[in-house]
C-alpha cells in the first residue's frame, strides 16, 4: 500500500513544479523546511521491568528463575517449561543471537507508537495474556502461497515473551503459524495452523526468536485450542493447532460488502 502524501496531491493539483534537469518536484513550503530537521523514528521500547530473570547453569543441567514482580503476587507468576527449553536452546546454538547468554531477562510488554503487545504468563491474575501480532519477514524467505487479506510475507504469530540483545536490540520469542493455502477462508476470517515440532516423543509449539522490527500489525485471532500446550498425538495430522484470523473490520469489512 502506498500512502500519499502532501508533495503528491501538490503535483496532482498542478502547484508542484518538477526540476527536469534533477527530478526534484519543488512546491513553495520546500523553502520553509530546515534542512538540519530530522524525523523523530517511531518510539519503541520495553515499557515495564522484566518480570523473570533466568540465569542457566548447563554443568549442572538446571536453569535459577527468579521473579522480579511484588511479593505478593511472586507465588502466581510462573514461566512457562516451553519457554525454559527455548532459552536453553538458544544458549546452545551458535547460530542465535543468544549463544553463550547464560542470563536472561524476559519481559512482558513492548511499546511502539502508542501500540503496547502484550505476553504475559498471568495478567493481573487473570490468566495468561499473548498478544497476537502480522509477522512481515523477508520476501526471499516466504513460500509460494496463494495469499490473504495481508501481504504474502506476512503471518500471524502469538508473542511468548521479549527478550534484549547485549546491544539492546529488542527480540520477541513467538510460535508462528505455518504457511496457508488458504482454501479454508472466507470473507472475513482465515484458518490458519500454528507450528508444532516433534520432541522426545510429543509435539511441542515451535518457538522462533526474531526481531520486533518485522512486526507488521497486531490482530484478533480465535484459537481452536487456548493456551500454550505440548501435544500427545500420535501424527501430527492429528494436532489441535488451528485458529481463526478475523480481518480487520475498519480496513476490510466494508470492501467486501460494496
Amino acid at each position: 500500500m502506498r500512502y500519499i502524501s502532501n508533495k503528491d496531491i501538490d503535483w496532482v493539483c498542478g502547484t508542484a513544479e518538477l526540476d527536469e534537469k534533477t527530478g526534484i518536484v519543488h512546491d513553495d513550503e520546500d523553502d520553509n523546511i530546515d534542512d538540519d530537521v530530522q524525523h523523530d523514528p517511531i518510539p519503541s521500547f520495553l515499557p515495564v521491568k522484566p518480570l523473570f530473570r533466568v540465569n542457566l547453569r548447563p554443568k549442572q543441567n538446571e536453569e535459577i528463575v527468579k521473579c522480579l514482580a511484588e511479593k505478593s503476587v511472586r507465588n502466581r507468576r510462573q514461566i512457562h517449561p516451553i519457554l525454559l527449553r527455548f532459552l536453553n536452546e538458544q544458549f546452545k546454538d551458535k547460530n542465535s543471537l543468544f549463544f553463550g547468554e547464560s542470563v536472561f531477562d524476559v519481559y512482558t510488554e513492548y511499546k511502539r507508537d502508542g501500540i503496547i503487545f502484550r505476553a504475559h504468563p498471568n495478567y493481573n491474575s487473570f490468566g495468561e495474556w499473548y498478544d497476537w501480532v502480522m509477522l512481515n519477514f523477508d520476501q526471499d524467505s516466504v513460500d509460494d502461497d496463494e495469499g490473504g487479506y495481508y501481504e504474502k510475507s506476512c503471518y500471524p504469530a502469538k508473542i511468548i515473551c521479549f527478550l534484549k540483545s547485549t546491544d539492546d536490540t529488542i527480540h520477541a520469542v513467538v510460535n508462528c503459524c505455518e504457511s496457508n493455502d488458504h482454501q479454508e477462508d472466507s470473507i472475513l476470517i482465515e484458518r490458519w495452523k500454528k507450528e508444532y515440532e516433534m520432541k522426545g516423543g510429543k509435539y511441542i509449539p515451535l518457538l522462533r526468536c526474531v526481531t520486533v522490527d518485522c512486526f507488521a500489525a497486531p490482530c484478533f485471532v480465535v484459537e481452536d485450542k487456548h493456551g500454550l500446550q505440548e501435544e500427545m498425538v500420535a501424527d501430527g495430522m492429528n494436532l489441535c493447532n488451528g485458529l481463526t484470523l478475523v480481518k480487520p473490520r475498519d480496513e476490510a469489512w466494508a470492501n467486501e460488502f460494496l
